[in-house]
């Protein structure tokens, strides 16, 4: 079993393919990494190094992969952060190639556009994922600031959020997960299946570092393909083993997610926090 993977790469530090590859491997899956940019760091250390990775190289390896004949074997794929607007018709070539010969694939879909308020993309990509990426997914999981813009209005508030997971879905995302939404007693997430819609709400821990949502998402999808748990386990299981790596990378004061020194409990993380029902 393998994930067709597409988003950036760092070489030092734990973000895109860097950080989703090691944790998709934990549940027996190969990855088919396809980077968008090769980065030195991510760029909120101050400083960077690397390119952007063009369009048509991207579109080459993928379509070497193609020719190896291993797409049918392909049980989901995952894009991340993708660096410009031309990337874009690369990425969904890619998903209906994968969809053609494994029609069963799910199109896992982390439109990485900005956080905490801030966009760092070009204003195109967010009409791209909007009207195109949205419409090819099967799951979406946009954090508050992203589901947002996707929306063209703010999330004020737990049930507004409610209210925009379900809304997402008529993009065409059969799944949504908003996360990052910031409540009196900690973050929240929202999963959204269908008409059924669950939370779960984990302490707020201060740490600013990037990558973790690169981490969720491969949690996730390793559980839901990998192992073939339900959609609100999954939810429950990235959580939590988020929760943990955050706790460690504030324990150890690493400017980068302490993946490497958590990854041994990704099997074993037992769920301190649980999902509840709401619809």
């Amino acid at each position: 079993m393998s994930v067709l993977m597409i988003q950036s790469r760092v070489a030092s530090g734990y973000v895109g393919n860097s950080a989703a590859v090691p944790c998709l491997q934990q549940y027996g899956l190969d990855c088919l990494s396809v980077d968008t940019v090769h980065l030195s760091n991510h760029p909120a250390h101050g400083s960077h190094r690397g390119r952007q990775v063009p369009p048509k190289e991207v579109a080459e390896l993928i379509r070497g992969i193609s020719e190896r004949g291993i797409l049918s074997e392909v049980q989901a794929i995952q894009s991340g952060y993708l660096g410009s607007l031309e990337m874009g018709p690369v990425l969904l070539d890619a998903v209906g190639a994968v969809k053609k010969v494994a029609p069963s694939a799910p199109y896992c879909l982390d439109p990485v556009m900005g956080d905490n308020g801030t966009l760092y993309v070009e204003d195109g990509l967010v009409d791209f994922f909007r009207t195109m990426a949205l419409p090819a997914a099967d799951i979406a999981l946009p954090n508050i600031f992203e589901a947002a813009c996707l929306l063209g209005r703010p999330i004020t508030g737990l049930e507004d959020a409610i209210t925009a997971a379900s809304d997402l879905q008529n993009f065409g995302p059969k799944c949504v997960i908003l996360t990052g939404i910031e409540t009196p007693a900690g973050v929240t997430n929202i999963g959204a299946q269908g008409t059924s819609i669950w939370q779960i709400e984990t302490p707020k821990l201060d740490v600013t570092t990037s990558g973790a949502g690169d981490v969720f998402t491969a949690v996730f999808l390793g559980c839901l393909v990998g192992r073939g748990v339900s959609f609100e386990t999954a939810l429950e299981t990235a959580c939590n083993f988020v929760f943990v790596l955050l706790m460690k990378t504030k324990e150890l004061g690493k400017p980068d997610i302490a993946l490497i020194e958590s990854l041994q409990h990704i099997s074993t993380t037992n769920s301190i926090y649980h999902v509840t029902s709401i619809h």
